[in-house]
């Protein structure tokens, strides 16, 4: 696949700017208190300009958490299966460990992959006084009976060989979820909810604000993504 600027994600940045924030906030994640409103909030909403498609985010409360879960919706060009096949590529895409000056800031490692199903080790760097962060995530693909959506769940998992050390910050929540629903054979509407703490004692309302700036940027990058396939 031909790399451009657009396959750095930005989601590699809520890791590297949440693993700072340990080293500065000194709050626990033991700290944060249940909730019972679950229903999603539109926080923003970014309207097509000429042939640059926009989109929507919104957000709901998690229970037992101050941690949001974030889920940004927008049309992509391609069919339901193509926006599928091409979001399990992008968790595998060596340019997400590297910094725009060429830095690595990772590595990662695949334990397991089938037709349906990847589990992945990364490794992330840390920087100055802060530890490296590690999480193994498990991808799968899905359909619905009827063949009217599909997508790419993930979570993060134990597995053994790779259990949590005290050298390296487990991160404790990696959870999300693309669905894509047929528009028509040429596009889908897809719809990313994603749920992250990188681990450490960073506050809540810091992980929830970086997210929020950095999450719409991975429909962006998945358009870019399925540009470059037939």
């Amino acid at each position: 696949m031909e790399k451009t600027k657009a396959n750095k994600s930005n989601w590699i940045k809520i890791i590297c700017l949440a693993i700072m924030a340990v080293t500065f906030c000194p709050a626990s994640i033991a700290q944060d208190q249940a909730t019972d409103n679950h229903e999603w909030k539109l926080i923003k909403k970014k309207r097509n300009k000429k042939k640059v498609e926009g989109w929507s985010l919104y957000k709901r409360k998690v229970s037992g958490s101050k941690l949001h879960e974030f889920k940004v919706v927008g049309k992509v060009n391609s069919s339901m299966k193509t926006a599928q096949g091409t979001a399990m590529e992008m968790f595998t895409d060596s340019s997400l460990y590297f910094s725009r000056k060429g830095k690595p800031t990772g590595t990662f490692k695949i334990l397991e992959q089938t037709e349906n199903e990847l589990t992945l080790y990364s490794y992330m760097y840390g920087r100055a006084f802060v530890k490296d962060r590690d999480v193994v995530v498990r991808y799968s693909l899905y359909e619905d009976l009827m063949g009217k959506a599909m997508g790419v769940k993930w979570h993060q998992v134990d597995v053994a060989g790779y259990e949590a050390t005290d050298k390296v910050v487990r991160m404790p929540v990696d959870i999300g979820d693309w669905r894509f629903k047929e528009i028509d054979h040429n596009s889908c509407m897809a719809s990313g909810t994603f749920r992250f703490h990188p681990g450490g004692n960073p506050p809540a309302w810091m992980i929830n604000m970086m997210a929020k700036w950095v999450i719409p940027s991975e429909i962006v990058h998945l358009r870019e993504f399925v540009k470059s396939k037939p």
